[in-house]
């Protein structure tokens, strides 16, 4: 199983003026390696040229809404209209999606919490909170099958910021993983039993990982819809995120009772 991870927001516990810059999320999407590579990519690659002229081009969430380049002469219209073919492919996919939203207000609020909690940073909260997912899944398709494995990948950011994620990644590797709130436990055993490799490989843009780029393109939706689903905010998706759900909605990690509320979509501390 392949596992790759993008993050929206940051983890600067310092405040701000901008209401949703109390959140950080990482978003995972979830594949396996063989129809990754033998089905996913090559669907990718068709659907990048017929779309787009390119089957190289590189999408990202960020430069379709925001006018960069590539897509920098595009109307409103354009935009729209690219935006619907691309969630459509998603949701055509074979494909696990979770979101964990970190609201960092709440969590600094819980201070007797925040004191025992063994990850302090929201990062790398959302990381253990993750493997926690990994482990659970993947036991879930051992009991159908035999042994599975998750590789996690993440996109590069600045050496400094690289470092520290992965220093993070290999507290929980290795010393396994507490709930924040106090629910269970994940050994390091069972964390390196799914998870064998002990450190975090990165890959930058320029690598063009395409697993790194589609879940690019899903986290700024998946954020949404976490903050959503929690009554977080009090406006209502935007159309494009409501259309997103609508088509891919279906991928969102459950619980096994169908619940996504919590489990693919989780915003954490809650009141």
């Amino acid at each position: 199983m392949l596992v790759f991870l993008d993050e929206y927001g940051n983890s600067s516990l310092k405040p701000s003026g901008q209401p949703l810059a109390r959140y950080l999320s990482v978003a995972a999407l979830c594949v396996r390696h063989n129809y990754y590579q033998d089905i996913l990519l090559p669907r990718y690659r068709v659907f990048k040229a017929n779309v787009f002229g390119d089957p190289g081009i590189y999408l990202h969430y960020r430069a379709l809404f925001h006018r960069l380049p590539p897509f920098d002469e595009y109307s409103d219209e354009q935009i729209a209209r690219t935006w619907q073919k691309i969630v459509r492919f998603l949701g055509s996919l074979d494909v696990k999606l979770r979101c964990v939203c970190i609201d960092k207000l709440a969590l600094m609020g819980k201070i007797p919490l925040w004191e025992k909690n063994p990850h302090k940073d929201p990062y790398e909260l959302a990381l253990a909170l993750h493997i926690e997912r990994i482990v659970f899944h993947l036991d879930t398709l051992g009991k159908r099958q035999t042994q599975w494995a998750a590789r996690v990948v993440a996109e590069s950011r600045t050496p400094q910021q690289n470092r520290l994620v992965n220093e993070a990644y290999m507290k929980i590797w290795s010393s396994g993983h507490l709930l924040f709130d106090q629910q269970g436990t994940l050994s390091p055993k069972r964390i390196q039993t799914a998870i064998p490799r002990h450190d975090l490989p990165f890959r930058s843009k320029g690598d063009k990982v395409e697993g790194l780029e589609l879940v690019d393109l899903i986290t700024n939706p998946l954020t949404w819809a976490t903050i959503f689903e929690y009554h977080a905010d009090t406006r209502p998706l935007r159309e494009r995120d409501q259309h997103f759900m609508g088509e891919v909605g279906h991928l969102i990690d459950k619980d096994i009772h169908g619940r996504t509320k919590g489990w693919g979509l989780k915003l954490y501390p809650t009141k």
